[in-house]
């Protein structure tokens, strides 16, 4: 496996200590915490092990105490923070399979304290006081712009989806969740206690890096087709009136105009990157170019042949490389022969504009962002 694969590949421990689950038919049930559980309904009865992006581990070398007791058809586990009620065989059951259907309000509730008061969740509940989360792209929008659900609510609840993300196999690399019907959620109940609802998520959910302190600063972005003398004057303009800037971004225009991708210079505006963004770095800036991926490398960029050939496309076709984030080889390339040495030469980062693209060959993973939590 190559030092760019072992990078990049997802590791995580995702197989749940045995002491905190719970499998009653197609149901299982595994307490991470006290307040928070996961809740997998299976239509075949086979549960998933293995990681994703939200959830890359769900052991704990300490699993929790929790009570379990069964009786007159209804699965009770108590956490003492959460009260789980789960009905195995309905008191209406119409046929033997009644107990093996998915997770409604009928058959599924938990229960938890609210400021001194019980609070009882069903599937479906809705959750109007959820603080929201992130919005995968702004692409298109036009006024307000709704944000997905995030982990935090003052309804002192959230209950995260996670049936339809893509996985990752043992290899670590991404693949698609089964064609049979499951559900894979996880309830978190914590109340008002939002800072603990966040550290314990990250004992499963991985530590989050911060971010560099320069992205904090100044940034200057505009669509227009800037030379280097253009820019080397509007930086010159910011030093004379004693602005700060910490953040310089190119925008397409840094690319041969070809199409809205690209990966090659455009010479006649930067006769020459690499003394360029070495000037830019003496200022003290970072430097960040734009990109549009999901079209691929066309047989304009200075790079397709050998591109082309590495991922078994006879460079003489013509024919424009397709954008596949879920093939390995083409990822390893990608990277190892385009975005690299670009680095290499000094561009700090990627600006991924324009989030077009919903379908990749794996089910569930877009092609250039996933909704986390």
């Amino acid at each position: 496996m190559t030092e760019l694969y072992e990078r990049i590949r997802f590791r995580g421990r995702p197989v749940a200590h045995p002491d905190a689950v719970v499998t009653r038919g197609n149901a299982r049930f595994t307490v991470l915490t006290p307040r928070l559980i996961r809740l997998e309904w299976s239509e075949t009865g086979v549960f998933e092990d293995r990681c994703t992006y939200a959830f890359p581990t769900r052991y704990t070398d300490s699993p929790p105490k929790f009570i379990v007791d069964e009786s007159d058809g209804v699965l009770v586990i108590d956490t003492d923070a959460l009260t789980l009620r789960y009905t195995t065989i309905p008191k209406s059951a119409q046929s033997a399979k009644s107990a093996d259907k998915k997770f409604t309000a009928e058959n599924l509730s938990i229960t938890f304290t609210l400021d001194g008061d019980p609070v009882t969740w069903t599937p479906g509940t809705p959750n109007p006081q959820n603080l929201r989360g992130t919005r995968r792209t702004l692409d298109e929008c036009e006024g307000d712009a709704a944000l997905d659900e995030g982990l935090l609510s003052r309804a002192g609840w959230t209950l995260f989806d996670d049936s339809k993300n893509i996985i990752f196999d043992d290899d670590g690399w991404v693949g698609p969740r089964p064609d049979f019907a499951l559900q894979d959620w996880y309830f978190f109940g914590y109340g008002h206690e939002y800072k603990a609802a966040i550290a314990e998520y990250l004992r499963f959910g991985g530590n989050i890096p911060l971010i560099p302190r320069y992205i904090l600063g100044g940034w200057w972005s505009r669509y227009w087709a800037y030379s280097e003398q253009d820019l080397r004057a509007l930086v010159a303009e910011f030093e004379a009136h004693n602005v700060p800037l910490d953040v310089f971004v190119i925008d397409m225009d840094w690319h041969t105009p070809d199409g809205w991708t690209g990966y090659t210079w455009n010479r006649e505006l930067f006769p020459d990157p690499p003394a360029f963004l070495k000037w830019l770095h003496e200022k003290g800036l970072r430097v960040t170019l734009n990109l549009h991926p999901a079209d691929g490398v066309h047989p304009h960029e200075e790079v397709y042949p050998q591109f082309a050939k590495a991922l078994g496309i006879d460079p003489a076709s013509g024919k424009p490389v397709p954008f596949r984030i879920a093939d390995k080889e083409y990822v390893r390339h990608y990277f190892e022969m385009i975005h690299h040495p670009m680095e290499d030469d000094g561009v700090d980062f990627w600006w991924m504009d324009w989030q077009q693209g919903e379908i990749s060959e794996v089910k569930g993973l877009k092609l250039l962002a996933n909704n986390l939590l």
